[in-house]
């Protein structure tokens, strides 16, 4: 029942957070989990299936970042694991999404403002037609509310 799938989404957010504060730190993480939140419509699964459009995944991967990304993992299983490494290597090397956005993603996720690099990560990775912002900035504030660690 629902109950299930709300423990099975609280089990993939937990281990999202884990993945993406390892990747990342936890600043960025919270920017990270903001984007995915919307960009999964909150399911936080890695094989989400846009409805009635082509993105797969945490960060809904079209055909042509989709393919960038295939060709990296090779015969390795698509996981979690592998869509946060993956996008952390972009993020370092922007071979798909271009030197200067990874960079500009970089600089965001080196700082404390998660809006900053919430905004950052959605302009310059996501790229959506609608950015839906709002939801984007909430949702990371509240990733970083439920999920930091206190100092």
């Amino acid at each position: 029942g629902s109950e299930q799938a709300s423990l099975q989404r609280k089990k993939r957010t937990q281990h999202i957070w884990k993945l993406a504060t390892n990747a990342f730190g936890e600043v960025s993480a919270a920017a990270f989990m903001g984007n995915v939140d919307v960009e999964t419509g909150g399911t936080f699964d890695h094989l989400q299936r846009q409805r009635g459009g082509p993105g797969r995944g945490l960060v809904q991967m079209e055909p042509p970042m989709k393919a960038v990304y295939d060709s990296w993992r090779g015969s390795r299983p698509d996981a979690a694991e592998r869509q946060v490494e993956w996008v952390a290597e972009e993020i370092k090397h922007g071979r798909f999404i271009g030197g200067g956005n990874a960079s500009k993603i970089r600089d965001a996720f080196r700082g404390d403002d998660i809006d900053r690099a919430t905004m950052e990560f959605c302009e310059r990775f996501e790229r959506p037609g609608v950015p839906h912002l709002d939801r984007r900035l909430q949702a990371a504030r509240r990733a970083w509310n439920e999920n930091k660690q206190p100092a």
